[in-house]
């Protein structure tokens, strides 16, 4: 298995090693009566299911809903001329962005906090 197996598996990587291991057993070969056999010969296989069947959602990905939602920003700053609504506008999608952004941080130093505490 070399030196890979040495190192200590994070959460994400324990969720592999029982692939991952099949996969170098098999590969491996031992030398018995003088004929080389593979270490692991019959795998069972014990839950084996079809992966369900996603729906295309082509109008509802997050990079149309997006696009769409920056499409209407623009047309509505460039058709309205008053500087209050303008600034309204501006407040809040910078407001709406910088949210998501504080998010974002958050749940990447939960999630990463959640997997190594």
């Amino acid at each position: 298995m070399g030196s890979p197996a040495d190192r200590k598996a994070d959460v994400r990587n324990k969720m592999f090693l029982p692939l991952e291991m099949q996969n170098t057993l098999s590969s491996s070969l031992i030398r018995q009566d003088s004929k080389m056999t593979p270490l692991l010969q019959n795998s069972i296989i014990e839950l084996d299911f079809e992966s369900p069947a996603l729906k295309a959602r082509v109008l509802t990905s997050p990079p149309i809903v997006f696009s769409i939602f920056m499409i209407l920003i623009i047309l509505l700053s460039g058709l309205v001329k008053d500087k209050k609504i303008n600034l309204g506008i501006d407040v809040f999608v910078f407001s709406v962005f910088s949210l998501l952004a504080v998010f974002m941080i958050f749940f990447n130093f939960y999630s990463l906090c959640f997997s190594v505490c």
